[in-house]
């Protein structure tokens, strides 16, 4: 969420984004253990070599990594360019 040209780490919109940005990462750490309906067999699948396979297989681990890598070039870019917007 944070835009590229945001780097006033003592900004209240900062952290906010950054505290959003953070639950993104837990949640999609999260995905790896809760347990998914297989949906041949309609059974609850508890395996987490399984459930990590699963999720590591679907379109939505791909879009998450994705979204959760846009801070950290943030920081990155942050930090390259110190006077940027002054």
């Amino acid at each position: 969420m944070i835009s590229y040209d945001v780097c006033d780490y003592e900004s209240f919109q900062f952290w906010l984004d950054m505290l959003c940005d953070i639950l993104f990462w837990v949640d999609t750490g999260l995905n790896f253990f809760f347990a998914f309906v297989d949906p041949e067999t309609k059974t609850v699948i508890t395996n987490r070599a399984a459930i990590r396979g699963n999720f590591m297989r679907s379109s939505s681990f791909y879009i998450n990594i994705i979204a959760c890598t846009q801070p950290f070039f943030t920081v990155i870019g942050c930090q390259s360019f110190p006077d940027y917007g002054e």
